[in-house]
């Protein structure tokens, strides 16, 4: 069982489920790998804490970006966003593989394919559906100002119209968010063992689904960074181009000194990285842009 002890002091909180078992975390993507935040290293260092204390557990970051063409307006949409995310997704893959290798992490980088094209999962969203998961959804959920399933290019969903038969074709496509992360987990565990999820703790509406499965959750704290030069609680695995100072897998030493100032939380939110990743280590901290190069390296191939 995962010990709070254990873990850094990235982790907010520990709520354990009814099973031991694996561990996993659900990204999106970025609009470009250029802007991918060193931020989402969180949950790889918590997974490496744990595993280094149960070499047997072993971890599986998720790539959901293309989980977005349930947000859209229109079919002309969906279809757009999906070729987008699909490359995104791509991309991130192999920066994630390198996150992988270089914290010498056992485990592997599952993308959206790999659940949507399985009939399993989408027996699995049937049966939350047939569950009463759309009834238990907020009504802000439910209501999101998308097309409905009818409407939807349901080729998108892999092997959806195969299988269920549970879901409505009146409801706006939305509002299959929630089921479908809550039938990640599920299916996560069904097919990969995991018993642990983790994320944000923005990730909460999610959370309090899973949680009902018997699947713990590690909640991550949530960084900060300025935002049109507001700061904000952000999402560690997503970056934006409003975000100038955020630190990113792209940048290099040129771009990453002038980010490292006092009032930036970004720089903040890294050295918190930083510290974490020396512990693990057991080396005392040098110069903390050294430092912060290092995070960034790790996500090179070496």
């Amino acid at each position: 069982m995962i010990e709070r002890g254990a873990l850094p002091e990235l982790v907010a909180s520990l709520s354990p489920g009814t099973d031991d078992g694996n561990t996993y975390y659900g990204l999106n993507v970025s609009s470009n790998i250029g802007l991918e935040p060193i931020d989402q290293l969180d949950g790889f260092l918590v997974a490496s804490y744990i595993q280094k204390s149960d070499p047997q557990k072993y971890f599986y970051p998720y790539i959901a970006g293309v989980y977005n063409v349930l947000n859209a307006r229109s079919p002309d949409e969906a279809l757009k966003v999906a070729a987008k995310k699909q490359q995104a997704e791509r991309q991130k893959k192999k920066l994630l593989c390198n996150l992988m290798s270089n914290l010498g992490i056992s485990g592997q980088v599952l993308t959206t394919c790999d659940m949507w094209d399985d009939e399993d999962y989408w027996k699995i969203v049937d049966r939350l559906f047939s569950g009463g998961i759309y009834d238990a959804l907020p009504q802000e959920q439910r209501a999101r100002g998308t097309i409905t399933l009818a409407s939807f290019p349901c080729q998108l969903l892999g092997r959806m119209k195969y299988v269920t038969g549970k879901i409505p074709k009146f409801i706006e496509s939305g509002s299959l968010y929630v089921p479908v992360e809550v039938a990640e987990a599920i299916w996560l565990r069904e097919k990969y063992g995991v018993g642990w999820k983790i994320g944000p703790f923005s990730e909460e509406i999610y959370d309090n689904f899973i949680i009902r499965e018997g699947i713990g959750i590690v909640r991550l704290r949530q960084p900060k960074a300025l935002e049109n030069g507001i700061e904000k609680e952000v999402m560690p695995y997503i970056g934006k181009s409003t975000q100038p100072l955020r630190i990113t897998f792209s940048d290099t030493e040129e771009t990453l000194g002038p980010k490292c100032i006092a009032d930036n939380p970004s720089f903040s939110e890294a050295i918190r990285l930083a510290d974490a990743f020396n512990q693990q280590l057991d080396g005392e901290a040098r110069d903390y842009i050294q430092e912060i190069n290092r995070l960034i390296s790790l996500g090179k191939n070496s």
